[in-house]
């Protein structure tokens, strides 16, 4: 009865003891994960709040508000910001949003409330924050702690308004309830609450479960042993010299059992043995590529030589040294000195943890000398676990190796020096080539400008016939594309060469826009085609920028639209502002139309050089596939991006973005 009350109790004790540990590890993961719980709601909440601020400040107009005062409650300018606030005010789930201004450090006053009941008069004083003063410093920011106004109790996020010149004009205030606030931090407390003592009760029955299990286990091997007890007595009584008659007999059983016995151990013997011979080949046959091998305590600085280089200079195999002293004399005594600063740099145990913590392996190449030779060596250092083996993210223990690499380094740079050499040739031939058709064009401009203009005096002789003023049309018609083609191969030369170079002079866009459309209108007027423009009025009156170079691009795309589209169809050209970034614009720039479209193989190398597209020209010439490819390396100059989207038979839109700085 006394065992039986001792095996109950220690049971008891082991079910208590677990479950008390389950709910200590409860307790904490509780505690940790409220604690997270916590923090990340409330950086969510906080992000949405400074998302909501900052995309109504992005909206707004900093003159305008920095210049308004309590008599503009009736201008244009006053009533566009209270409608932009209150979109927000009815279609985001928030308590309040309003503007305010900085009438003295530390002291704010109400400009724009949308708010229907209640509203804030102009010139209210506004309750002042530590997350209000950092937006006045022009800084968005979010109330770390709620504070309470004639409104009510509230956290409140703030993002400023710059002006034109960069200055904080005003502050847009975005009011939450700090009820709702901490309501949604504690519901989801809650929910961590609730799982941690779900998760307890289930710990606590699984502990029970499994002391049952283990107490019924422990009786079964209580059992077996006591059963082999039995049987060790039964043995003894035979081997017993003063057992009755009739007994085994004591040497039969014994020797049978002494002979299993050592059969047993010489198998496990032998087994051993084996596994550490081919234990030992394997390691040999492993490290038979390496002049050296090592073993490395990082902790204590021993150095264990497991493959001695056969100098006798090195260390012999199982001789302990200090790492630091003999790294350090090996790099005095041999790393050549272009190497040895970096080498020692790199053997550092603090530096091999630091490239092992994510690593098994990392080597370093460099030269050595010795016996009058240079020669390329490489260093590996091998982590002893690897990272997801390891129990921290320390590592202790490394392996070392040495490595002869000399002739395959040689090799190497051999053929790197002849690669080298093959394009430094062929860049030149390209170079050449390039500057060959950049002469050729430069001299192919004057006799042709030549044969123009006296086609053009031909044809304006009166007694010309008709006939020939037809032939003389065609032959101008032809000089104008054979124009083009060179000018073409000269801007591409250009570019390829460097000497195209950008000016950057200020521009008004809206004339540009201006002359484009003017251009442009009269080409889709005289072929029938419709043409529709629109231009954004945020934009600023003046950029800069090279105009001349930007109208090049633009009116090319624009002459192949009105040139690729049947009469009847549409060529659009629109120019928008879509975000402003420090005293500079973003532009965006489309141009579209409803014409014969690019097939899907056309549009992938669209913008490469010499790839002709499906037109020709009215005299049968094709296009040369040089204007898209200058367009687009322009384009690049000017630190921009130009994309193309099409469908065959649908039409064509490209889409040109740039930044531009305001003049």
């Amino acid at each position: 009865m006394k065992k039986k009350e001792r095996r109950a109790n220690s049971s008891l004790l082991m079910a208590i003891a677990i479950t008390a540990l389950l709910i200590l590890g409860n307790l904490i993961l509780g505690i940790v994960l409220v604690r997270h719980s916590k923090n990340s709601m409330k950086l969510l909440i906080e992000s949405r709040m400074m998302d909501v601020a900052n995309t109504a400040a992005d909206m707004l107009d900093g003159d305008a508000l920095g210049r308004m005062q309590e008599s503009d409650m009736d201008s244009p300018d006053y009533k566009k910001v209270h409608q932009i606030l209150s979109v927000f005010q009815n279609n985001i789930d928030l308590e309040y949003i309003y503007t305010v201004r900085e009438t003295r450090p530390g002291s704010f006053e109400f400009l724009v409330d949308p708010t229907i009941e209640d509203p804030a008069e102009y010139g209210t004083p506004v309750v002042s924050t530590d997350a209000l003063n950092t937006a006045a410093g022009g800084m968005p920011s979010v109330d770390k702690e709620p504070y309470t106004d004639q409104w009510g109790r509230f956290y409140s996020a703030y993002s400023p308004v710059f002006d034109s010149a960069g200055n904080v004009a005003a502050i847009v205030a975005v009011d939450f309830s700090a009820d709702w606030y901490d309501s949604r931090i504690y519901g989801e407390v809650k929910v961590v609450i609730f799982g941690c003592i779900v998760s307890l009760l289930l710990g606590v029955i699984f502990a029970i479960m499994a002391t049952a299990y283990l107490r019924k286990r422990l009786q079964n091997i209580n059992e077996n042993l006591n059963e082999l007890y039995d049987r060790i007595e039964e043995l003894t009584a035979e081997v017993n010299p003063g057992s009755p008659a009739g007994k085994l007999p004591f040497t039969n059983d014994i020797k049978v059992l002494s002979d299993r016995l050592s059969d047993v151990k010489d198998g496990l013997d032998k087994f051993v043995n084996d596994r550490h011979k081919k234990a030992s080949s394997l390691i040999s046959a492993l490290s038979c590529g390496y002049w050296s091998v090592y073993y490395i305590d990082l902790d204590s600085d021993d150095c264990i030589c497991y493959k001695e280089s056969g100098d006798s200079n090195d260390f012999k195999e199982g001789e302990h040294s200090s790492y630091i002293k003999s790294i350090t004399d090996y790099a005095n005594n041999y790393v050549t000195n272009e190497y040895r600063e970096e080498f020692l740099s790199f053997v550092q145990p603090d530096a091999i943890r630091e490239r092992l913590k994510n690593e098994r392996i990392v080597s370093y190449l460099y030269t050595i000398e010795r016996e009058g030779r240079e020669l390329y060596v490489l260093i590996h250092f091998a982590a002893v676990r690897s990272p997801e083996e390891r129990k921290d993210d320390t590592v202790h223990a490394v392996g070392l190796s040495f490595s002869n690499v000399d002739r395959e380094t040689r090799m190497n740079l051999e053929k790197n020096a002849s690669l080298r050499q093959a394009l430094s040739v062929a860049e030149q031939a390209n170079m050449d080539r390039i500057q060959f058709l950049s002469n050729m064009g430069r001299e192919i401009i004057n006799p042709l400008n030549i044969i123009m203009q006296e086609g053009e005096n031909a044809a304006a002789v009166p007694a010309v016939p008709e006939e020939a003023r037809i032939h003389l049309d065609k032959c101008r018609v032809s000089a104008n594309h054979l124009l083009s083609i060179v000018n073409d191969i000269i801007d591409v030369s250009n570019i390829d060469t460097g000497q195209m170079v950008l000016r950057n002079e200020e521009f008004s866009f809206s004339r540009l826009f201006e002359q484009i459309c003017t251009i442009i209108g009269s080409k889709c007027k005289e072929k029938g085609v419709i043409f529709e423009s629109s231009y954004d009025n945020l934009l600023s009156t003046g950029y800069m920028g090279d105009e001349v170079k930007l109208s090049q691009v633009i009116l090319t795309i624009l002459s192949n639209a009105v040139k690729y589209t049947p009469g009847g169809g549409t060529v659009g050209f629109v120019v928008n502002r879509t975000a402003v970034l420090n005293g500079m614009d973003v532009i965006c720039i489309i141009m579209s139309d409803s014409g014969a479209g690019i097939s899907p193989g056309l549009r992938k190398r669209i913008f490469k050089p010499f790839n002709q597209g499906e037109y020709t020209g009215d005299y049968g010439y094709k296009v040369t596939g040089l204007s898209m490819p200058i367009a687009k390396r322009i384009i690049d100059l000017m630190e921009g991006s130009i994309s193309v989207d099409s469908e065959k038979n649908k039409g064509t839109s490209f889409t040109i973005n740039l930044t531009l700085k305001r003049a």
